[in-house]
């Protein structure tokens, strides 16, 4: 019996571990993002045989479990193995970031060749390769310390870099991220499947996972063993839990979308898109107020901007958010697909076009200028 202790750093409550208001993500907790992970590598394991699991944070976050706490159980369980999921920060909305995987700087053999092995599996799942000088660090962090088993601390990407978070908020990073550590578990382990408790879709006293009981359509499977369903919700934001009744079980962790700010501003109502009415846009939406939409590509839509503007690759944090907020894809590029879910949101013709000066822009300005986008 493999024994696997297992957490999501920090929690809810603890004050700054929270992805920056600049990067346009609304309010996001580190730990939500631990959480997605964490729970994916337990959805994981759980199609394999002979393994238990020991989670020793709180699985709500709302409790904020010491760290002492969360060793000694792991300790008194007598646990094999110790994994803590976080994710990093330090690029402050610069270039790069990536995976890193920490180890006590006295550890045994075995954890050193974890650490490497542990990181190569999860970069070839991600590919996310930043450009840290020690993406296989020593650290004197408690969790690695003081636990009694092989012990690694896994920041999965970095919160405050562009380019990761683009990678980090899609649906199936912390699936991809989550594999990685599974597959190097099986091969060092040996561990053998059994026979899954899989996504059906018939049969009495399922759990079944979907947005509404009435949409039958949204359901991305039905679980006999109901943490299996739970942890299938928690990956999948708005989505809930239903007994063979339809009876409401459990509604699952959702991550807090971001909402706009009520920031009055006061712009010129010109129908022109430069770098006064791209910092009233950064001011409202919270992201870092520069008056700058950089890394864009070069298209009809960008040449119409006046002034604040860079191109290259990776998108705009304001644009990613106004994507979000307007119901586009989010990439974080201005196009014509954006301004046309811009003029949906904001009242205007759709052409998904913006003239020089433009209706859409004078109508932004103006909302803008009310506090009212």
């Amino acid at each position: 019996m493999l024994k696997i202790a297992i957490d999501a750093g920090h929690g809810l409550n603890v004050a700054g571990k929270e992805v920056p208001s600049y990067m346009g993500y609304g309010k996001l907790k580190e730990w939500t993002l631990n959480n997605r992970v964490t729970l994916e590598i337990i959805k994981q394991l759980s199609s394999y045989e002979g393994i238990e699991i020991l989670r020793t944070d709180d699985p709500t976050g709302k409790k904020n479990i010491s760290l002492k706490k969360r060793v000694k159980a792991a300790n008194d369980w007598g646990a094999d193995i110790f994994i803590s999921n976080h994710h990093n920060a330090g690029i402050k909305g610069g270039f790069g970031g990536g995976l890193v995987v920490f180890r006590y700087r006295n550890s045994s053999k075995f954890t050193q060749g974890m650490q490497r092995a542990l990181y190569d599996s999860i970069i070839n799942q991600t590919g996310l390769k930043g450009n840290r000088a020690t993406p296989l660090s020593e650290a004197n962090f408690y969790v690695i310390r003081y636990t009694t088993m092989p012990a690694v601390l896994i920041e999965h990407g970095f919160m405050d870099s562009p380019s990761d978070m683009k990678e980090i908020m899609t649906p199936d990073f912390a699936s991809k991220s989550a594999r990685g550590v599974v597959l190097w578990l099986e091969a060092n382990y040996k561990l053998k499947t059994k026979a899954e408790d899989s996504p059906v879709d018939q049969g009495a006293n399922l759990y079944r996972v979907r947005k509404s009981w009435s949409d039958v359509r949204s359901q991305i499977g039905a679980y006999a063993v109901l943490e299996n369903a739970k942890a299938v919700a928690d990956i999948n934001i708005g989505y809930k839990v239903f007994d063979e009744k339809g009876k409401l079980v459990y509604t699952g962790i959702a991550i807090e979308q971001p909402k706009p700010k009520k920031t009055k501003v006061k712009i010129s109502v010109d129908g022109y898109w430069g770098s006064e009415t791209t910092k009233a846009l950064q001011i409202t939406l919270g992201t870092f107020p520069d008056g700058v939409i950089s890394n864009q590509r070069k298209n009809s839509i960008t040449s119409t901007i006046t002034s604040g503007i860079t191109f290259g690759t990776g998108g705009s944090m304001v644009i990613r958010a106004l994507q979000r907020l307007v119901g586009a894809d989010v990439d974080g590029n201005l196009g014509s697909e954006t301004v046309r879910k811009l003029q949906i949101y904001l009242g205007t013709i759709v052409d998904g076009k913006l003239s020089r000066p433009s209706m859409v822009v004078r109508e932004l300005q103006k909302r803008l200028n009310k506090g009212k986008l």
